[in-house]
Parts: structure tokens; sequence; C-alpha cells
């Protein structure tokens, strides 16, 4: 079965290979256009905070936040080289979207790419991805790391509390990275340069609370919502996740990455990532390009496709039952036992 599961994975990966590379006319017009969306946000925001329309502001929150998810979903792009046709474009257009997503480009992608080396790999996970241990290997933890995990695993905190603090205050520090020093200092240092110059500029335009009103709330509800996203592409009940022995990078990038089945218009807003078995399968293929790949080939939609509603029920999902071959959260694990 193994094997089976592991030559159809090559062969769909092959089958995907067809709609990797960039087309130049479709990025500009995605970038400009998410842009300038963004631009208007902000305006519109930056406008009712220094009338005093605070009713205005939510919504605007709302779709200042999906406006940063498709750019940040674009620097993503940028950073598996596929959304530009030319290296030097895509960081160019990197680096400028890491301004807006306040996240650092060079650091983020490094990290972003091990964690596509080492997806589903109970062994050499951490980096780049939302941690996760096997029962057996939680068992064999101390008292302390066992609840210190269990706090991280929480929904409310991991996606409530830490994602905004990932790339609010995290991302702002070359300090405590689990990367080479060589890999962060550069990047997050720039970024903070570039954060303080741009943002320090309209502050003393436009003063201290409108802008801080316009931009921050917006890159709040980009953090949970891109969290989600994340945490769904990956933690799963019928995921699939292996010791480093008897792990296969074709394998576990296509049956280890969800299938998030949402409506169309909700794929819009989260740039077509959940459509993640592929991307994970084909990085070079980019997200405006993912839509086609799927209707090219349909095999991919009957795997690891999971619903909205389906979705809410993984949110408690927190441990790798190696024996049971899927995911389980820590009161189905104590009620049978395992811990």
């Amino acid at each position: 079965m193994t094997t089976d599961r592991r030559a159809h994975a090559r062969q769909l990966a092959r089958r995907c290979d067809a709609f990797k590379g960039a087309h130049r006319g479709r990025a500009a017009l995605q970038l400009g256009g998410n842009l300038l969306a963004l631009a208007a946000i902000y305006a519109l925001a930056l406008t009712a905070a220094m009338r005093s329309a605070w009713w205005v502001l939510p919504p605007l929150w709302i779709l200042g936040g999906v406006m940063l998810v498709r750019l940040f979903i674009i620097q993503h792009d940028c950073g598996h080289g596929s959304f530009w046709p030319t290296r030097r474009g895509n960081t160019l257009v990197g680096r400028l979207i890491s301004v807006l997503t306040f996240t650092p480009y060079a650091f983020w992608r490094y990290t972003h790419n091990r964690h596509h080396a080492t997806s589903g790999d109970l062994d050499r996970g951490g980096v780049g991805d939302v941690f996760t241990v096997s029962v057996e290997q939680y068992r064999a933890m101390s008292p302390r790391d066992q609840e210190r995990y269990r706090k991280f695993r929480r929904p409310v905190f991991l996606m409530g509390i830490g994602t905004p603090l990932v790339f609010l205050l995290r991302y702002r520090t070359p300090f405590f990275q689990r990367v080479p020093a060589a890999k962060c200092w550069p990047s997050i240092v720039a970024l903070d340069l570039a954060l303080i110059l741009v943002y320090g500029a309209a502050i003393a335009l436009w003063g201290a609370l409108p802008v801080l009103l316009s931009v921050l709330p917006s890159l709040v509800v980009t953090a949970w919502i891109g969290g989600w996203m994340f945490f769904m592409q990956h933690q799963f009940e019928r995921g699939h996740w292996r010791r480093h022995d008897d792990w296969d990078w074709y394998e576990a990038s296509l049956y280890g990455s969800s299938y998030y089945a949402l409506p169309a218009w909700l794929h819009w807003c989260t740039g077509h990532i959940g459509l993640h078995h592929i991307h994970h399968l084909q990085s070079g293929i980019p997200n405006y390009r993912l839509p086609a790949c799927l209707e090219a080939v349909p095999e991919l939609r009957e795997i690891n496709p999971i619903t909205l509603r389906e979705s809410l029920a993984c949110a408690h999902l927190a441990l790798w039952h190696e024996a049971g071959d899927r995911m389980v959260s820590f009161t189905e694990a104590e009620y049978a036992g395992l811990i």
C-alpha cells in the first residue's frame, strides 16, 4: 500500500508539472489589484479614524485582513520563485509586500522551505510549521515539556493569540529563532528598519492613533485567517506523519496536506492556498494557476478533501497516533489510555 501511494504521488506530481511557471500579465494584474484595494481600504480606515467614525472601522479591518492574506500568498509564491517569471522580480515583489505583511521575506522563505522539505516528518519538524509530536514522542517528554506542549496546542492560544504574536512581535527580533543567524539577522533587521521608516513617516503625517487603528487590526485579522489556514493544511485527522526512516517526500507532500474544499469566494479570499496538496506536490505552481491544475487532474479532488464544517472538528487535534494512523486530541488520547 505504501509503495502504491508513493508511486501514485510521483505520478500526480508529473501531471501537475504542466502548470508550473509564472505568467507576467496575470501576476502583474493580481499584484496591482490587491495593492490598490489595500491602499483604498487603508485610506478609508485612516479617514474614518481621523474623523472618529469608529463604526466604519470593523468592516474595513476585515476587508484589509483579506487583502493582506492575498498579498501574503503572493509573497509566499515569491519565496518559492513561482509568482513572477524572474528570480529578481520575485525577490523585489516579496520584499515590497513584506513591509505590508510585517513578515521578513528572506527569513520566512528559508523557514518555509524547511517546512516543505520536512513536512510530515516527526523527527525533523518544528521549523516553519506547527510543531507536532506523536503519542509516543509525547509520552517520552518530561512532565514540564508535556505541559508546555499542551498549552501551545490549545486552539485559543495557538490560533487566537499565538499567530498575531508571531507576526507582530516574534518576527521583529532575530533573537531566539531556530535558524542560523545568517538566515534571520539581515532579513529581520532590514524589515524592522523599513517598518520604522514607512510607518514612522505615516505617523508623522497623520498621527499615531489613526495609523495604528488603520493597520494593526487588519494585521491581526490576517494572522487569524492565515493561522487557521496553515493549521488546517496539515493538522487533520487522516493526515500523514511518519518517523524519518519511513518518510517519503512525495507521499508526505500529497497525503500529508489537505484539500480544503471551501466555497469559491473563500478560495479567492485565501489565494487558493486551500489546494494545499497541489502546492506541496509542486510548489512551482503560482496561486493563480492552482484551480486550473485541480480542474485538469480530477483525482486530486479525492485526496484529503475537508469542508469548512468538517474542519471545525480538527481544532483540538494535537497528537499523531502512529498505531491508529491518525491525529487525536488530548481528551481522546487520555480516554483511550494512550497517555
